[in-house]
Order: C-alpha cells, then structure tokens, then sequence
C-alpha cells in the first residue's frame, strides 16, 4: 500500500511539473507575439539549423528560439538595412512547416539562411518592401 501512495506522489509530482512547464511555454508564446504577427522560421546558426519564432514588427524582425526561457530575441534585423535574397527550394524541412524556401537575409555586414513557409515569405517580402509605419504621416498633398 505504501508504494501505491509513493507512486502515485511521484505521478502527480511529475504532471504538475508538465502543467507548469506547458504554462510557461504558452506565456512566453503570449508575450513573444505581442509586438506583431509570427512567422515560423528556421535560422541556420552555427553549421546547423534551429527551430524559432520571428515576429514581424513596425521597424524589425525578431527571431525567437522555439523553446526557451528568455522573452528577449535570439537575432534580430532591422526593416531599413534587411534586404530578402531570392528564394530557392530548401533541403531542409522543418516539422509542421508546409512548402519550406531558402531565403538568403543580406545585410551590410553578413547574409543570415533562414527557411520558411512559401506564404510567410510572401507576407516578409510583402512588409520589407512597403513603407514603415509613418513615414510620410505628416505630408499633406
């Protein structure tokens, strides 16, 4: 009888440490998309690719680990100085991402391999080559 209970301590143990770490997941995702709409995106860092989030911003895009503890971007790319590269099939396939391109971010000072949804491309081209919020807020014709 006494192992049942020990059990079953441990069981309950271990779901409500799964419940909170869901929790801080789901927060983290919260407080993450605030600033703008999330794209799924794939960052090739270091020789390999990982997994994250990018938000789309008025002036940046900010690219986000898929787990983690930190709600401060990983990377991050300012709209004035991000220029998208042309978008080619990628052999790289990240789970749950439909119709995957390689899409080369250049920079003044680097080129950054992302991978991401044909459609989410779309939207990213579609933002980095319109005009940022306010910017001619103030002229009258």
């Amino acid at each position: 009888m006494g192992e049942l209970v020990v059990t079953g301590e441990i069981l309950g143990g271990l779901l409500l440490l799964f419940a909170l770490i869901l929790a801080l997941l789901l927060l983290r995702r919260s407080r993450i998309s605030r600033g703008g709409p999330m794209v799924l995106m794939s960052l090739h860092r270091d020789g390999s690719w990982r997994s994250g989030m990018a938000r789309v911003g008025g002036e940046d895009i900010a690219w986000f680990p898929l787990f983690g503890v930190t709600t401060r971007p990983a990377a991050q790319w300012e709209r004035g100085r991000l220029a998208l590269g042309v978008p080619r099939d990628s052999d790289y396939r990240p789970t749950g991402m439909p119709d995957p391109v390689l899409v080369p971010l250049e920079l003044p000072e680097q080129t950054v391999d992302v991978v991401l949804s044909r459609a989410d491309y779309t939207a990213v081209r579609s933002w980095s080559e319109s005009a940022p919020p306010g910017l001619n807020a103030n002229n009258v014709a």
